[in-house]
Protein backbone atom coordinates (compact mmCIF):
# COMPACT_ATOMS: atom_id res chain seq x y z
CA UNK A 1 0.00 0.00 0.00
CA UNK A 2 2.90 2.47 0.98
CA UNK A 3 4.42 1.52 -1.93
CA UNK A 4 1.88 1.94 -4.75
CA UNK A 5 1.06 5.42 -2.79
CA UNK A 6 4.82 6.10 -2.59
CA UNK A 7 5.24 5.77 -6.90
CA UNK A 8 1.48 7.59 -7.15
CA UNK A 9 3.58 10.35 -5.56
CA UNK A 10 6.31 10.32 -7.52
CA UNK A 11 4.19 10.18 -10.92
CA UNK A 12 1.82 12.84 -9.82
CA UNK A 13 5.63 14.89 -8.90
CA UNK A 14 7.43 14.22 -12.17
CA UNK A 15 3.82 15.14 -14.22
CA UNK A 16 3.60 18.26 -12.31
CA UNK A 17 6.98 19.44 -11.81
CA UNK A 18 7.44 19.43 -8.09
CA UNK A 19 10.31 18.36 -6.21
CA UNK A 20 10.79 14.97 -4.63
CA UNK A 21 10.00 16.45 -1.38
CA UNK A 22 7.02 16.45 -2.03
CA UNK A 23 6.22 12.60 -3.08
CA UNK A 24 8.47 11.72 0.42
CA UNK A 25 6.82 14.19 2.81
CA UNK A 26 3.69 12.06 1.14
CA UNK A 27 5.39 8.51 1.79
CA UNK A 28 6.09 9.69 5.34
CA UNK A 29 2.27 10.89 6.15
CA UNK A 30 1.25 7.71 5.02
CA UNK A 31 3.81 5.50 6.85
CA UNK A 32 3.00 7.53 10.39
CA UNK A 33 -0.66 7.20 9.61
CA UNK A 34 -0.15 3.33 8.85
CA UNK A 35 1.60 3.93 12.65
CA UNK A 36 -0.88 5.78 14.62
CA UNK A 37 -3.69 3.50 12.93
CA UNK A 38 -1.78 0.16 14.33
CA UNK A 39 -1.20 1.81 17.85
CA UNK A 40 -4.66 2.79 17.68
CA UNK A 41 -6.16 -1.01 17.04
CA UNK A 42 -3.37 -2.43 19.59
CA UNK A 43 -4.77 0.14 22.49
CA UNK A 44 -8.55 -0.76 21.31
CA UNK A 45 -8.15 -4.88 21.64
CA UNK A 46 -5.96 -4.55 24.60
CA UNK A 47 -8.71 -2.59 26.56
CA UNK A 48 -11.36 -4.85 25.45
CA UNK A 49 -9.15 -7.45 26.99
CA UNK A 50 -8.60 -5.42 30.33
CA UNK A 51 -12.41 -4.88 30.09
CA UNK A 52 -13.19 -8.72 29.60
CA UNK A 53 -10.81 -9.47 32.86
CA UNK A 54 -12.80 -6.73 35.43
CA UNK A 55 -16.14 -8.29 34.02
CA UNK A 56 -15.00 -11.87 34.70
CA UNK A 57 -13.97 -10.45 37.70
CA UNK A 58 -17.22 -8.79 39.05
CA UNK A 59 -18.85 -12.00 37.44
CA UNK A 60 -20.60 -10.17 34.83
CA UNK A 61 -19.61 -13.17 32.18
CA UNK A 62 -22.09 -16.23 33.04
Amino acid sequence: MCVLWFLAMVVIAIVEGDSWTTALSSLGLVAVALVNWRGFKRHDRECRERMERLDERLGRIP
